[in-house]
Formats: C-alpha cells, sequence, structure tokens
C-alpha cells in the first residue's frame, strides 16, 4: 500500500515503504474506498497466530486472552473491535478463514486468479495464495471480493441451477489429525451441498502437502536474501 510502511512482519522490511499500491489496493481506491491503514500479521504470514519481531502479538478482542489466530490477525481484530467494517489479509493455508472463525466474523477464500495481483510481496505458498476479503456479513464479502478483483458487484440473484457442479470432499490432508466437531461439521456442510443439488466426490487432496511445505520453506530464504 502505497505510502504506508509495509513490514511484512519481520525486521527485514522494518522501514520499507512502497512506492505503488499492490493491484488489488489500486482497484479499492479507484473504487473511491477509504484505506484508514494497514494491519499486523505473523512475520511472512506464515504462522497461525499473530506475533511478529516487529510489532509484537495481536490479541483477540472478544478475549484478549485469546489470539485472533492469523497470519491475517490484525485485519479480523480491527473489523471485530469496530475500527472499520472491511479488511483484507492473504490465505493460502487458511490465514483469511482461520482468524475469521476466531472472531466471528466471514472470511472467504476466493478462487486462484479471481483477485489479479501484481506490486507486492513475493507470494510464498505459491498457486495456493491467493487475497482474501473480511467483513461482518456475507453480503459485504461479496461486495469486497469484486471490488478487489477491480469490478462492480452484481445483485445477489436466485441461484442458478446446480446439476453440473461438483465438490471435492477431502477429509483430511495426509495423515494431519482434524479435531471431530471440525470433521463433524464439515460432514455436514458437505450433506448440505448434496441436498441443494451440487455432486459431492471424497478424494484425497489434488495436491502434496509436505512437497508445499518444503517449496514454502524455500520461498522464504529466497525473501530474505532480497
Amino acid at each position: 500500500m502505497r505510502g504506508m510502511r509495509a513490514t511484512w512482519g519481520t525486521r527485514v522490511f522494518a522501514d520499507f515503504v512502497p512506492e505503488i499500491d499492490e493491484l488489488p489496493i489500486a482497484h479499492l481506491r479507484a473504487g473511491g474506498a477509504v484505506i484508514i491503514g494497514k494491519t499486523n500479521c505473523s512475520e511472512f504470514t506464515l504462522q497461525g497466530y499473530t506475533d511478529n519481531p516487529v510489532f509484537g502479538v495481536t490479541r483477540n478482542p472478544w478475549d484478549t486472552a485469546l489470539t485472533p489466530g492469523g497470519s491475517s490477525g490484525g485485519a479480523v481484530a480491527a473489523v471485530a473491535a469496530g475500527l472499520g467494517p472491511l479488511a483484507i489479509g492473504t490465505d493460502g493455508g487458511g490465514s483469511t478463514r482461520r482468524p475469521a472463525a476466531h472472531t466471528g466474523l466471514v472470511g472467504l477464500k476466493p478462487s486462484r486468479d479471481a483477485i489479479p495481483r501484481r506490486d507486492g510481496f513475493p507470494v510464498i505458498l505459491l498457486d495456493c495464495e491467493v487475497i482474501g476479503p473480511i467483513a461482518r456479513t456475507a453480503t459485504d464479502v461479496w461486495t469486497l471480493l469484486h471490488a478487489l478483483a477491480g469490478r462492480r458487484a452484481p445483485a445477489i440473484a436466485e441461484p442458478a441451477p446446480r446439476r453440473d457442479r461438483r465438490v471435492l470432499y477431502v477429509r483430511q490432508f495426509g495423515g494431519a489429525p482434524v479435531d471431530p466437531e471440525i470433521a463433524t461439521s464439515v460432514v455436514t456442510a458437505t450433506n448440505d451441498l448434496a441436498a441443494n443439488g451440487y455432486r459431492v466426490e471424497e478424494g484425497a487432496a489434488p495436491f502434496d502437502v509436505g512437497a508445499l511445505n518444503v517449496r514454502g520453506r524455500s520461498s522464504v530464504r529466497l525473501a530474505w536474501r532480497g
């Protein structure tokens, strides 16, 4: 975001001030958005909580003994605390959706390339990383999503027929554990989708989580080298 210090939560960029906006921010400005500031994140946006060596810990406004999650913990804390109605983060492995859940908000990970990007920090999680809108309501997220993409949100109409729409249900990533309550919630969601005409197919994740983690760490080393 031009004119505002952008640290990425690391001392490497502690004094960095970008000269131009990343493309989604440029779209917001062009659409008339008033940008009031930046929010805290975990270092290099790589943790599920929000703490870094530049600005320290961000706490959950509902209970300051708890975390707002991460990596977009500052964004959700600001919206939940009423500092603004909307915020944006990045989402590769849950960094928008998880903090939104921690603070009672709506967070979305859009499809890849739904929000074009350029002129920002390096993409750490490759094709898995996207810009994620955050708001108090799904309608506000819908509006923000289209604004970030540089277009006006169409009116929300009746849903189209879903006969040809498929959903891949991945029970878990490799051997990673899943909380039983979350597992039950996801099963309920897949049943609801099936009842509404979606074709739900259960299968494995279409990518290697281990290989993704290795490539992500390599990207961080490149970023440190500048």
